[in-house]
């Protein structure tokens, strides 16, 4: 944890005469342009920027206007002016809510009562929502009537304010909410319609008005609310208005007015609210899930009300499901029981769901068990039989098959809601247009295979008559069909509409391009080249066109080519469409919950269920009390339509928290009354704006400080989860052994090394470089067994990673007479395929994780195709010219999917997905030999030489060589004369070293120069050759023979990228090295590495092979140029900025990383640095070197907090800062930080930590000003006011009651009052007296401790005065020592257990292993929650237990503390407790004080009776056990979490000497052993019972 709570800094005093000291400052940079690396600079500070506050508002009077410009422009100081008035309250919760604020909050319940607030227009809505907020009495309510009457408090006119925030009030506005606040109505806002004789439509003109003017000015007051951070007397703007405020007023307006007049998923022309009686039927048809998501309640099913959601006769179950799914989700389909789980893992109770239908029904609906499910019905919304019944969904509950088989995942990851949309960047002068199908039922459209029935059986059975089979008896009905309420149905459909999506449309598919598809798991299709999306939900299709207004205009209602292949697809499976759900090239579309409007380019949700929030807010402010589940049905509503405006999350805290609680019916605080207000205010704010354009400047924080004299950055302890990793590796096809040189690369510790390779050279090669290397002669003689064996060899192995590149000889694009995968050397794939496949499922059987890789050139498509569908994962296409002076393009298959990252950017293709590195090259010193240089390289940084291919002398061309044709005869000749051992294009000009004696003498690139350019050090290769050549020609020959293996090579550079990003993909790693620090690092060693050995060695093998066969291999040029279309899309999507020339290069790096977005985000942990969903955190990293930095604006810290906060408060400050200028207003801009906890929790809008959260509802005022801090009297007595006083700081409010209950009691023996007995004189006796009444009645000595801390706490003038009494309770304690309960060993515990277990209290028979094997304390086993295990991935690791509010926490001010379980039993029992479990459940249903009883009757059951053995006896044993066992003391004193050596210390020695002297009873040790045994034989699967 970094920071944490610290105190204000000291006051200095400072010499007027002396200097003042540089101050060690916060600075956000501003970029103005791209250049090379070698101009990157930072601007240092400016010394005039320090000094203290008082010598700064000294130096401020004395400033000139000009001065104010040139210190803007140096990027100086830029504090708010410190004679402008400045209020900072920086949290809802620290505002003082008067007394009278609850009575005002019941008065306003009694109100809505009596008003009918159903039925509402838009107008009338926001008409009410101010009336409410006004007669609220809350701090919000109060701000508003300071907003529109200021008082004399809000400060002077003519002080200019230097920030947008706060906004005024439109005088408009303020006219009509004075008027509405004065006459209460908020129905008749028009007024008589007789008395001012207008008809309706003036009417409706002029109720639109007034409501534009209201709900503006609720969203100016609730920007301006979270801006201040919730205070009543919150600053109020006074003066004129700036251009930057005119331009977010008008904002508002605009966002208003769209809110107002839209009239989205209604018939209505003018939308209007529910009728408040609704609201009580709606929440009793709907109930809450145990993840707290609302589902409608089940009815009870008939034919005629399931039949209109059902297929059209003759589509039910047509189309054969496993025709539509490929690889292994196929497999599994095709095999239902090998999906059955293992008999170790089937639930005791299999959940036995009924049927919701009558039998006669039941019948009519249906016209070996295994499995059992049940069926019934929920409420189609908006569709209604003629008699007014609603139509049903049929849902097959099939619960009890969901809990006895296996979850196929299938394509759930690519789910993608309508947020992902946000990602879209629409150009100016195009609009989009949408385009939809909806697939009818399409559930139930699909078949699976018949072995399914039996395991999807109705609990339900029917006579074999009804299903037209002339026997007696009843049989049970399963289904066939892909089955709502099947928890794989949903991954299961997503996969198959997916493939009728992607596949050929020769296979009756649509042939959709992948590379536009939106989806979850993979970064936003890239617009600058595409300007089609697309995006399946289930059975929802939508289409995305990007295109000019003209062009559109004319294809409106024209379906697209896409829409059409869409729809012969399912026309050709027999799928039917939803043509009333169809939308053709329409402007604006209703799809997945989301409002799309593609003329205006926004994206929100839809007025009408705007209206649903505010009438279900006021309904539930009506009650006294309000009932739990309509406030989590009004946060869920509230949580869809925030995510188009995520910073708004920020608004609800208290209201989390009360539900929390767990209270039925819940009195809501001032505060979350205020909440409920504030969101019915917020409704209009949420929306994206798609026509945002793209800023090209950047800004970032250059550095972060905790500003006190000596004090310097706090370091940053983000909590690791890596672990000690033994690793064995297979290289195959080693050569040069470039998979052992890129592992070196990628800092991974090899234990094991096995070399594959059948030349003899390359075997000693491997042999000298990597000693202790294991050989194998050839792939071809490996067998299953051998792989076995060695896979078992090695101890404690962990992973596994096996790569190679098998020979490509038949697959070269260039040689005319290629094989392909049927030349000899190149069928070698099939067999490396084989083997891996074998150590895949060895490392599966033995639980370790395993990374398996295959490198080759890029080929024909049919040879991609058919190894893609062999290996069975789609390649990355990588090219070394982004991290090297040379490339060397090929495709890598993996079996680990790699994660986006920032190190690279990913482009999809069809076949591939690229990947591109964009590193710094080698320094071109480093790469020429001594004496020699390359000029063209030196001239030109972005050249890169051609692929290094194998060296071939010839004596004649070969047939056709590559690139001859545009090689000059100066070219040819150079090659002929090199022999031709390379392709003639290696050879042109630009290509070649230059010798610098001036001779004019030119080569292409060295062996040397090759080496050090594929990541080898200099000298690598020698060792191929057995000793020192001793002739030249000898030289020659070895020369060749060195520069052949390394064409032949990996890139060890760009393999040790991918390997170090596919560990962290695959969580061994939990951050990647990433490319630029492997790169770095290569660098920095380039010309300090160095062999000058050879091979001497002999090796076993085969003699050299045969001549080399001719191999020229040419790269594709995987560059897209900066074409036409792109560039223009760059234009018109880019802001103007101050010059209206912005960088067209600047505007697509931030589109690029705008693709990269996250919109998840997670909630901390404060005090690990950790997040709660790792999965959601912000991965993306961005070298900033990209940009020219300097600093724009620069100021001191005025108080000390946690360097989170300071971090937050940083990004705050950026955005007050662009909202100064009008330039960066209405644009979307890129902000680099390095805080995963600030990310994060801006990527979700909200926190718990309210510490954070305070901050994020500034943020959430949309371009906030944060309030200079001033250390005054008022502002010190306000905090205080709000902590209470000190003397009630002192103890808990427990203690405090205890103590009041002990004062009480010395009261009453004393016969007198509590307060007359603190005044009494000789109270020394009178206590003495009560002490030996307690000693002498038998009462325990707790007693009479908390007697004498209560009266000195009530009485402090006692302390010392009560010596007598004090002496008593010493004496006491001497005579009895405290009897600490009895350490419990590890075979006793399970004997506990087996009693646990035998009474069929499973979980409490594992509870007791884990706090065994985690020393916890008895209260912590029994609040710990499925949410807060983290259980290990492979065999290897340790299970993680977060415990919150401990002991050791509380003293420590932290919220949670981290325990590691590594013994076996600990992780078995952790994974049986965790089994079927949410993230919110309790591990242990059991209450603490049952478990106490049923302890008690185990120690009788055992017979242990009157050895003090208690629940904490598990702690104290574990302890001394791991103590004894060797565990280092301090290793025990953190897992134990003991606060003080000194107590551990005698913990232990007590324990250690209590069991010393300890003696079993006799008659127990049977029943021990007994228990013992029946415990460890249910864990092998010998007996039943223990899981």
């Amino acid at each position: 944890m970094r920071g944490g709570p610290v105190t204000p800094p000291p006051e200095r005093k400072v010499e007027e005469k002396r200097s003042p000291e540089p101050q060690r400052r916060v600075t956000i940079s501003d970029q103005v342009k791209e250049i090379p690396q070698e101009e990157t600079r930072v601007d240092p500070p400016d010394p005039r920027e320090g000094g203290l506050k008082k010598s700064r508002r000294m130096e401020r009077k004395k400033r000139t206007p000009g001065d104010s410009e040139r210190r803007r422009k140096k990027g100086g100081d830029t504090e708010p002016n410190a004679e402008e008035e400045a209020y900072e309250q920086e949290s809802l919760e620290t505002v003082e809510v008067e007394a009278s604020s609850q009575e005002m909050v019941e008065t306003l319940k009694g109100w809505l009562r009596s008003e009918e607030c159903g039925g509402l227009s838009v107008a009338q809505n926001g008409a009410l929502v101010a009336l409410a907020i006004h007669r609220s009495g809350t701090p919000l309510g109060k701000y508003l009537e300071r907003l529109v009457e200021p008082g004399s408090d809000v400060g002077k006119r003519e002080l200019r304010q230097r920030g947008v925030l706060p906004l005024p009030l439109l005088p408009d506005t303020v006219k009509e909410l004075k008027g509405l606040f004065e006459s209460g109505e908020f129905r008749r806002l028009a007024g008589s319609w007789a008395a001012k004789k207008q008809n309706k439509e003036k009417a409706g003109k002029e109720m639109r008005r007034i409501g534009l003017l209201l709900w503006h000015g609720l969203a100016v007051c609730l920007v301006n609310f979270l801006w201040c951070g919730g205070g009543r007397k919150g600053p109020v703007h006074q003066g004129t208005v700036t251009k930057a405020q005119q331009m977010a007023l008008d904002r508002l307006w605009s966002t208003v007015k769209n809110f107002v007049d839209d009239t989205s998923e209604t018939k209505e022309k003018i939308p209007r609210s529910p009728d408040m009686g609704e609201w009580g039927k709606k929440l009793g048809d709907v109930r809450i899930s145990y993840q707290g998501e609302v589902v409608e309640k089940a009815q009870r099913l008939t034919l005629d009300q399931i039949m209109p959601g059902l297929p059209p006769p003759g589509y039910g179950a047509s189309v054969p499901l496993v025709e539509l799914c490929d690889g292994e989700l196929r497999e599994k389909l095709e095999n239902p029981l090998g999906n059955i789980l293992p008999e170790e893992e089937m639930p005791d109770d299999l959940p036995r769901p009924k049927v919701h239908a009558s039998a006669e029904q039941w019948e009519m609906i249906v016209k070996g068990q295994f499995l059992v499910n049940g069926s019934f019905g929920v409420v189609k919304p908006g569709k209604y039989l003629d008699d007014e019944r609603p139509v049903l969904r049929l849902i097959m509950d099939f619960r009890g098959t969901n809990a006895a088989t296996k979850i196929l995942t299938g394509d759930v990851k690519t789910l993608s809601g309508a947020p992902s949309l946000q990602h879209v960047v629409l150009p100016q002068g195009r609009v989009l247009r949408i385009s939809a199908d909806d697939l009818v039922s399409a559930f139930y459209l699909f078949a699976l295979p018949e072995e399914w029935s039996r395991m999807m059986c109705f609990s339900a059975p029917v006579d074999w008559r009804v299903l037209g089979f002339d026997k007696p008896g009843k049989v049970h009905v399963g289904a066939t069909v892909l089955p709502m309420g099947w928890a794989s149905a949903v991954g299961v459909l997503q996969h198959a509409h997916r493939r009728l999506a992607l596949r050929n449309p020769l296979r009756g598919g649509a042939g959709l391009l992948g590379s536009c598809e939106i989806r979850r798991d993979s970064q936003f299709p890239d617009l600058e080249v595409e300007e089609k999306l697309w995006s399946l939900y289930l059975d929802d299709t939508s289409l995305m066109e990007v295109m000019e207004k003209r062009v559109a205009d004319d294809l409106e209602g024209k379906a697209s080519e896409e829409q059409e292949r869409l729809r012969r697809a399912c026309q050709h499976w027999g799928i039917p469409v939803c043509p009333d759900k169809s939308l053709v090239r329409v402007e604006k579309g209703e799809k997945l919950g989301a409002v799309l409007d593609g003329e205006k380019g926004l994206l929100k949700g839809a007025t009408r269920r705007a209206l649903e929030s505010i009438s279900l807010g006021m309904w539930i402010l009506r009650p006294e009390k309000a009932p739990r589940k309509s406030l989590q049905v009004f946060l869920g509503k509230e949580v869809h339509t925030m995510q188009f405006r995520r910073p708004l999350f920020g608004i609800f805290d208290y209201l989390w928290k009360e539900i929390s609680d767990g209270e039925v019916m819940i009195d809501l605080s001032v505060k979350a009354v205020e909440e409920i207000l504030m969101a019915a205010m917020s409704q209009p704010l949420r929306v994206t704006d798609l026509r945002s354009r793209i800023h090209d400047v950047v800004t970032g924080l250059r550095e972060v400080y905790c500003i006190e004299e000596g004090v310097d950055e706090c370091p940053d302890e983000t909590s690791c989860l890596d672990e000690p990793q033994v690793i064995l590796v297979f290289d195959f096809f080693a050569g040069l052994g470039g998979l052992s040189r890129a592992l070196e690369l990628a800092e991974v510790k090899v234990d094991r090394l096995v070399v594959v390779e059948k030349d003899p050279a390359c075997r000693r090669l491997n042999s000298v470089r990597w000693p202790g290397c294991d050989i194998w002669l050839d792939i071809e003689k490996v067998t299953k067994k051998e792989v076995e064996r060695m896979v078992r060899s090695v101890p404690g192995l962990t992973g596994v990673i096996a790569g190679g590149g098998s020979p490509c000889q038949g697959l070269s694009r260039l040689s005319a007479n290629r094989e392909h995968l049927a030349d000899p050397r190149s069928q070698l794939f099939y067999k490396y395929t084989e083997v891996l496949g074998w150590i895949e499922e060895m490392a599966e059987e033995m639980r370790v994780w395993c990374l398996l890789m295959l490198e080759n050139v890029v080929g024909d498509n049919e040879d991609i195709e058919e190894m893609t569908g062999t290996l069975g994962s789609k390649p990355l296409l990588v090219c070394s010219s982004g991290l090297s002076r040379v490339r060397r393009p090929r495709l890598y298959w993996s079996n680990v999917a790699l994660e986006d990252h920032g190190s690279f950017t990913r482009e999809h293709f069809g076949l591939y997905d690229a990947v591109v590195f964009e590193e710094h090259a080698e320094p071109i010193g480093k790469v020429a030999d001594e004496g020699w240089k390359w000029t063209a390289g030196e001239e030109d940084d972005e050249l890169r030489l051609p692929t290094f291919t194998r060296a071939i002398p010839r004596r004649k061309p070969p047939v056709e060589p590559a690139g001859l044709k545009s090689c000059d005869e100066a070219t040819v000749r150079l090659w002929q004369g090199d022999r031709m051992k390379f392709p003639p294009y290696t050879y042109l000009p630009q290509y070649l070293f230059e010798k610098q004696d001036g001779s004019g003498s030119k080569r292409v690139a060295s062996v040397g120069e090759r080496e050090r350019l594929m990541g080898f050090p200099t000298g690598y290769t020698l060792a191929l050759h057995k000793k020192e050549p001793q002739s030249e020609q000898e030289k020659i020959d070895q020369t060749v023979e060195r520069e052949a293996a390394l064409g032949n090579s990996f890139h060890t550079v760009t393999v040790a990228c991918l390997l170090d990003l596919w560990l962290w993909s695959m969580q061994v790693r939990t951050d990647p090295m990433g490319a630029k620090a492997i790169v770095e690092k290569w660098h920095e060693a380039m010309d300090k590495q160095h062999f000058d050995d050879f091979g001497l060695i002999d090796v076993e093998g085969v003699k050299a092979s045969e001549e080399f066969k001719e191999l020229v291999e040419e790269e594709k040029v995987m560059c897209l140029e900066k074409n036409s279309q792109r560039a223009e899309w760059l234009r018109l999507c880019s802001h103007p900025g101050k010059d209206g020339n912005p960088s067209l290069l600047g505007v697509r790096l931030v589109h690029q990383y705008l693709r990269r977005a996250e919109f998840r985000g997670s909630d901390v942990r404060l005090d690990l640095n950790v997040a709660y969903r790792p999965d959601a955190m912000v991965r993306t990293t961005i070298d900033p070197r990209r940009w020219v930095w300097k600093v724009a604006q620069a100021w001191k810290w005025q108080r000390k907090e946690h360097i989170n906060l300071l971090e937050l408060r940083c990004i705050l400050r950026t955005l007050e800062w662009r909202a100064r200028s009008s330039t960066f207003h209405s644009c979307r801009f890129l902000h680099l930080s390095d805080s995963q906890i600030c990310l994060s929790v801006l990527a979700k809008g909200r926190s718990s930590s309210r510490k954070i959260n305070r901050i994020l509802r500034r943020i959430s005022g949309n371009m906030p000003k944060p309030i200079k801090y001033m250390d005054s009297k008022a502002e010190r007595k306000r905090e205080r006011q709000r902590i209470g006083r000190l003397s009630d700081q002192r103890v808990t409010k427990g203690t405090k009651e205890r103590y009041q209950h002990s004062l009480k009691e010395v009261a009453e023996f004393a016969g007198v009052s509590t307060d007359r007995l603190l005044s009494m004189p000789g109270l020394d006796g009178i206590l003495s007296d009560y002490i030996e009444t307690l000693w002498e009645d038998g009462d325990t000595k707790s007693v009479a401790s908390y007697a004498l801390a209560a009266l000195q706490f009530h009485q402090p003038t006692l302390k010392g005065q009560l010596r007598q009494s004090w002496r008593l309770l010493s004496l006491w304690n001497k005579l009895e020592q405290p009897r600490r309960a009895t350490p419990l060993d590890p075979k006793l515990l399970l004997g506990f257990a087996g009693v646990f277990l035998r009474w069929q209290w499973d979980d409490l028979a594992h509870l007791v292993v884990v706090g065994f094997c985690g020393l916890l304390r008895t209260g912590e086993m029994f609040q710990l929650r499925r949410q807060d295990v983290v259980l290990p991935r492979y065999g290897h690791q340790s299970a993680i237990l977060f415990l919150h509010d401990t002991k050791t926490a509380q003293r420590n001010l932290l919220t949670q503390e981290k325990v590691l379980i590594t013994e076996e039993m600990g992780i078995y029992s952790l994974r049986y407790l965790c089994k079927g479990k949410e993230p919110g459940d309790l591990l242990v249903e059991t209450t603490a004080p049952r478990f106490r009883t049923l302890w008690k009757e185990v120690v009788q059951a055992l017979k242990l009776e009157g050895l003090n053995y208690l629940p904490y006896s598990l702690r104290r044993g574990a302890a001394t056990s791991a103590y004894r066992e060797g565990m280092g003391f301090d290793q025990l004193l953190a897992k134990g979490r003991w606060q003080h050596i000194a107590t551990a210390r005698l913990y232990l020695d007590q324990s250690l000497q209590e069991l010393a002297a300890l003696t079993i009873p006799m008659a127990a040790e049977p029943l021990i052993r007994a228990a013992r045994t029946f415990f460890l034989a249910a864990k092998s699967g010998t007996r039943g019972g223990g899981g």
